[in-house]
């Protein structure tokens, strides 16, 4: 069976509401460049979380950190486009500040 045109998949953005940190499943069935992006809803990129190489399987990723207001998640691979909202209500604490990892994020098969 081809996997070819099936677009990746957001299994769930939790918790949501958040206080700050949230933690993001998805998956892809097919092999290629895959990323998975934070956006404020003007479509500002605000934290990258996955930008690269992917074999099929389902990942987890992380963002903590985050100010609150409402955030897209928008997961993008060769065959389509996916996207979820969430919310993050809570305090933020002193000098917290978008980052962007030094390095990718671990996946969690």
């Amino acid at each position: 069976m081809s996997h070819a045109g099936i677009p990746p998949v957001i299994r769930s953005v939790t918790p949501n509401p958040s206080s700050g940190s949230v933690s993001i499943t998805y998956r892809t069935s097919t092999r290629g460049e895959l990323s998975l992006h934070l956006c404020h809803p003007s479509g500002a990129i605000r934290m990258r979380l996955a930008d690269g190489h992917h074999e099929p399987g389902e990942y987890t990723a992380f963002a903590s950190g985050l100010a609150p207001g409402r955030y897209f998640c928008v997961l993008t691979a060769v065959a389509g486009s996916v996207s979820a909202d969430f919310d993050v209500t809570g305090q933020v604490a002193p000098g917290a500040a978008w980052r962007f990892p030094a390095s990718p994020p671990k996946h969690i098969l």
